[in-house]
């Protein structure tokens, strides 16, 4: 199988941070006690690009099988609960539906599977829902829609989880030609863009924004560059690319190393006393 249209995110070259630790089992799915959608997609997504056609098919009918139907939407659900967000079993989210239909519109190409256009139409209906109403609609400080990976009532804005849903939304309508899923991808992307100074340490990126901000590991600090660039390439806006481009100069200074570990060493005693850490800054607050 050679890949009509390949995931833009290298899961080859992210391969370690991705999937370490995770067992597959004889069938080619993440061997793991509960149904991850994440792990699935991923999986399949990258499958998929490296031509492992038998992986790529089990992991989309494994999406196909777990998708349950609320309403005219399709979601695949987590039965575990999120502790850190106060989210009990069966919360959804935006990164696992956008992740489940980047790879469900590369089943329907390469499968010739029309039948699941359905599915990933009902998919996309969270993302025109608010968080109150059971979708995955939140918004940035400055008042305008986000997309959440973990939708919480006060938004947390993890950065990485909205940029690979904005990507199942671009692939959407790459395939469809959806004008709704157009014009959302279009708003959200341009929110993103407006608010990503608020990422921005002036020394590293910042994982999310509440209920405190929290730098970024060094893995999801380079799966941030990447993504800035995907989403420069996708959406254009200017934004994205600057802060590709500060935040692969930030990965190579060792200045900025050293304040993400002294950041980083903050944030850990902060949790251990259970005092707010205060991350120093240079980006504005937005009014």
């Amino acid at each position: 199988m050679h890949p009509v249209h390949p995931y833009p995110f290298d899961f080859v070259r992210f391969r370690k941070l991705c999937f370490a630790g995770i067992p597959m089992d004889e069938w080619g799915l993440p061997r793991l006690p509960f149904f991850h959608p994440v792990a699935v997609a991923q999986t399949g997504l990258f499958y998929y690009n490296i031509g492992n056609e038998a992986g790529f098919i089990r992991c989309s009918e494994a999406l196909l099988e777990n998708a349950k139907q609320r309403g005219k939407a399709f979601v695949w659900e987590y039965d575990f609960p999120e502790r850190r967000f106060s989210l009990q079993p069966g919360w959804i989210s935006a990164m696992a539906q956008g992740e489940a239909i980047s790879l469900l519109t590369r089943y329907i190409l390469a499968a010739g599977r029309n039948d699941v256009l359905e599915t990933v139409e009902g998919a996309l209906v969270p993302f025109h829902r608010t968080v109150e109403d059971g979708g995955v609609a939140g918004l940035f400080p400055d008042g305008t829609v986000s997309l959440e990976e973990y939708p919480a009532d006060f938004s947390p804005n993890v950065l990485n989880g909205m940029m690979f849903a904005l990507i199942g939304l671009y692939d959407a309508v790459e395939l469809s030609g959806l004008a709704d899923e157009k014009r959302l991808f279009d708003v959200v992307s341009e929110n993103l863009a407006s608010n990503l100074q608020l990422y921005d340490t002036g020394f590293w990126s910042l994982y999310l924004l509440k209920p405190a901000p929290f730098l970024a590991s060094v893995g999801y600090h380079r799966i941030h560059i990447e993504l800035t660039g995907i989403m420069h390439k996708l959406a254009g806006n200017a934004e994205f690319k600057d802060s590709h481009d500060k935040w692969r100069r930030y990965l190579s200074r060792p200045e900025k190393r050293i304040r993400f570990a002294i950041g980083k060493l903050g944030e850990k005693i902060s949790s251990l006393t259970g005092k707010q850490n205060g991350i120093s800054c240079s980006r504005k607050e937005v009014k």
